[in-house]
């Protein structure tokens, strides 16, 4: 969660990170969350930037950058 910003997060970065295979991590993660680690950052990601639309006066581009969309 502290990194969904990240624009370069992805499950090849995060299974390096905590040291286990890309499947396992998949898999693991997909037990626990019931969805898939990519759908569970974009979501993050959607929250983050409704938050910000709804509270800021921000450009979308903006708001994009700052919840991890280049």
């Amino acid at each position: 969660d502290r990194n969904f910003t990240d624009s370069h997060l992805s499950l090849e970065i995060l299974a390096n990170k905590f040291f286990v295979s890309k499947e396992y991590l998949s898999k693991a993660f997909k037990r626990m969350y019931q969805c898939n680690i990519t759908e569970y950052i974009v979501g993050r990601r959607m929250e983050q930037a409704r938050q910000l639309i709804d509270n800021n006066e921000l450009q979308i581009k903006s708001i994009a950058a700052m919840v991890g969309y280049e």
